[in-house]
C-alpha cells in the first residue's frame, strides 16, 4: 500500500467516525454515571474538534464500554446458610432442665416480665426469630440473628433485639435433636447445662 493510498483509507476511516459525533453527549453522560469520572466531561468539553482527537474520544469510550462489558460478565456470589428441614419450623418452649433438675422456663430462657410463652423460629436460610409473648398473645421481645447447623450442633446468633442491634452479637451453640413434633435443644451456659424442650 502506498503512502496515498493509506492517507485516503485513514481519511474514509475518521470520515466514519465522524458520524459517531453527535452521540458523543449522550455516551459521555452514560459513562461518566457508570464509571464515577468526573474528569470525562471536563476532558470532552475541552476537546478540539480537530479529527485525531476525536479518533482518541472515540477509543477511550469503547475500551470503557469493552471493561464494563467484562465487568458485567463476573458472576456474582451470595453466601446463603442452610438448615435441615426438619428443623425449619417455629417451636414453643414447653419444658427445661437444669443439670437434669426441673426448671422454671422464665429461669431458664431469662424471660423479661410479663412473658407468658416464648417461641424459636427457624428457616431453612438460616434466619432465627426468638419471640416472648404476653398473657395477651402480643410479643414482649423479639430477638433476630442467623443459625447455622454442623451435624448436631446448632449455632445461634442473637443480632437485634426489638430493632436494636445487640452490641456485642450474643451466641449460643447448641446439641439439637428433632424426633417427630419435638425439639430437644442442650448447651452450657453460667446456670450449667441447660435442656430445653420444645413443640411445633
Amino acid at each position: 500500500m502506498n503512502r496515498h493510498d493509506a492517507k485516503k483509507e485513514s481519511v474514509v476511516f475518521v470520515g466514519e467516525l465522524d458520524s459517531w459525533r453527535p452521540c458523543l453527549p449522550a455516551m459521555l453522560h452514560l459513562l461518566a454515571g457508570r464509571f464515577n469520572l468526573p474528569f470525562t466531561r471536563r476532558f470532552f468539553r475541552n476537546l478540539r474538534v480537530q479529527s485525531c482527537h476525536f479518533v482518541l474520544a472515540f477509543a477511550m469510550i469503547f475500551s470503557l464500554i469493552l471493561l464494563d462489558c467484562k465487568k458485567d460478565e463476573s458472576p456474582t456470589q451470595t453466601a446463603t446458610g442452610s438448615i435441615p428441614s426438619e428443623l425449619a419450623a417455629t417451636w414453643t418452649a414447653q419444658s427445661a432442665f437444669v443439670n437434669g433438675n426441673p426448671a422454671l422456663l422464665s429461669a431458664a430462657l431469662d424471660w423479661r416480665t410479663g412473658t407468658v410463652r416464648a417461641t424459636f423460629a427457624f428457616t431453612t436460610a438460616g434466619a432465627l426469630t426468638y419471640t416472648e409473648y404476653s398473657s395477651s398473645n402480643a410479643p414482649l421481645q423479639v430477638t433476630t440473628g442467623t443459625i447455622t447447623v454442623n451435624g448436631s450442633s446448632a449455632t445461634m446468633k442473637f443480632l437485634t433485639d426489638n430493632g436494636q442491634p445487640i452490641d456485642p452479637p450474643k451466641e449460643l451453640v447448641s446439641a439439637w435433636t428433632v424426633t417427630g413434633n419435638q425439639l430437644n435443644l442442650t448447651w452450657t451456659d453460667s446456670q450449667g447445662t441447660v435442656a430445653l424442650q420444645l413443640s411445633k
